[in-house]
């Protein structure tokens, strides 16, 4: 807001320091409470601008901005003598009197200041402050001779207090809204498919879900064996064909053992066989090329011991600055840690792992999907093993924090343990099923579109999904199979009714 006058504006050149050595500014705070009682509807703008007021250092006229507010709820015209009357009734007026402030002057002060350059400057003074508190911390730290794994908190405690002082009133205007939702629309519009987010490689989801949204938290969840895996890498290999960079996060496998999934995928070799070494001179060679153009996928993975989400978080937002990270892929999220909760309970801990990823993706500005593992109540159930929002294990956050939530189910698995089991029990031998290759993909919660089941065709044991059967089942490694360009219509429901699983 401006005034009639030509207003001043805060100079940092004219700030000075306190004691302690930290920078501060009496005479803008001043300049900001004498603002606030002379137009009383700002106020609502600095709550918003500086938060609950700990940018004001000086007592008095903190004491002056929390009478303020007080005399907002409770509904009290705010002007010179009702704010006397006030804290004389409540006995704070003698306490400016021995501070030495008379508000006397106070309302013609403020027509002398512009108030957002008061505000912003005011802000930038508290996150100086900040920043040389915690870096005398850190300091502290490490001279005292603290654990690396003490002093790794207080930075990203650090990091994380500055960061929020930097996004106080830093609020998008409805005009800068609208113009990013015209963007997304004309992006859709030039991409197959209408996608308006990262290609999810499959044509149904891809019409159900627009992609993956660069605003969406996705869990992919599912008991063993259900193909968690080989959906999380089928959907980065997809998007990374798209030249969309991708963060892999692989806390159950080793690095090793997902490019030699990915290599299963491109040579349609039996991931099995390539363990064991089970080869032939051809599809060596074979796996030689796949090896080469896997290699030039943007694809970046972690496997290191480390599963401790406030280091990762800062993997992952350096990842993002070096390669442009444009979707995050965790096998499986239940391993993630958090050593700042104290508590010994799995469900706090991933409570906390849960809340703090979804402030994670909010500053990665891109999708992040969180492969999840099911509890064990479906596998004791008689007839349908299909699972439901209730059957993920340890993750009542994880359910809140999602915008989508899908779960896996294969009936070849139970199929193939029927017949194991029934091979043990009558001593006969192993008499492999009819397998159908069929994968479920059912959409239990969706947050802005509908929900339901899709049926793909699915090999895990080349770690493929397709929206349908590939009519060629041997492909060359330079023409790898790819999503049909027509394909049927969204299916909800497809599972025999009664065994929706939600």
């Amino acid at each position: 807001m401006k005034n009639a006058c030509k207003p001043k504006k805060a100079n940092e050149a004219t700030n000075s320091f306190d004691d302690t050595g930290l920078p501060v500014d009496v005479s803008a705070e001043r300049a900001l409470v004498a603002m606030l009682m002379d137009l009383p509807k700002l106020l609502s703008e600095a709550r918003e601008l500086l938060g609950s007021g700990e940018i004001i250092t000086h007592d008095g006229y903190r004491l002056l901005w929390d009478t303020l507010y007080a005399m907002e709820a409770a509904s009290k015209p705010i002007r010179l003598g009702t704010v006397l009357q006030f804290m004389n009734a409540n006995g704070t007026a003698a306490k400016l009197l021995e501070m030495g402030i008379s508000l006397i002057d106070l309302p013609y002060e403020a027509k002398a200041f512009e108030f957002a350059d008061t505000c912003v400057y005011l802000r930038n003074l508290w996150i100086k402050r900040l920043a040389i508190e915690s870096a005398g911390k850190i300091l502290s730290s490490v001279r005292s001779g603290e654990s690396v794994s003490s002093l790794t908190d207080l930075m990203t405690q650090a990091a994380e207090s500055v960061s929020a002082g930097l996004s106080f009133g830093v609020d998008p205007t409805l005009t800068d809204s609208v113009s990013e939702s015209l963007k997304c629309m004309e992006s859709a519009m030039t991409k197959p498919g209408a996608l308006t987010g990262v290609t999810t490689g499959l044509g149904k989801l891809n019409r159900n879900l627009g992609g993956w949204q660069d605003s969406d938290v996705i869990m992919i969840a599912g008991r063993p064996g259900m193909g968690k895996s080989v959906a999380g890498l089928y959907h980065t290999i997809s998007a990374a064909r798209e030249g969309v960079p991708v963060a892999f996060l692989s806390l159950e496998m080793p690095t090793k053992s997902m490019i030699n999934r990915l290599i299963s995928s491109e040579t349609q070799i039996e991931y099995g066989r390539m363990k064991k070494g089970n080869l032939t001179k051809d599809e060596f060679t074979q796996i030689h090329k796949a090896a080469g153009l896997i290699e030039r996928l943007p694809i970046h993975f972690y496997d290191d011991y480390n599963r401790d989400i406030n280091d990762l978080s800062y993997k992952l937002l350096n990842w993002k600055k070096r390669y442009g990270i444009g979707l995050v892929v965790i096998d499986y999220v239940q391993l993630m840690t958090d050593r700042t909760v104290k508590s010994s309970s799995e469900y706090d801990v991933l409570t906390s792992v849960s809340k703090k990823l979804k402030q994670l993706q909010r500053r990665l500005s891109c999708p992040v999907i969180e492969l999840a593992q099911l509890n064990r109540a479906v596998e004791g159930r008689i007839g349908s093993k299909r699972a439901g929002m209730a059957d993920l294990r340890n993750t009542g956050q994880f359910e809140q924090d999602a915008s989508v939530v899908i779960i896996l189910y294969r009936d070849d698995y139970y199929k193939e343990k029927a017949a194991r089991d029934a091979a043990e029990a009558s001593g006969r031998g192993y008499v492999e099923p009819i397998f159908d290759h069929l994968i479920e993909y059912a959409i239990v919660k969706n947050r802005d579109g509908e929900t339901g089941t899709a049926v793909f065709w699915a090999d895990v044991a080349t770690n493929r999904i397709a929206d349908q059967a590939p009519s060629v089942q041997v492909l060359t490694i330079s023409n790898p199979p790819a999503t049909s360009s027509v394909q049927p219509a969204w299916e909800l429901n497809q599972v025999p009714p009664g065994e929706e699983g939600f």
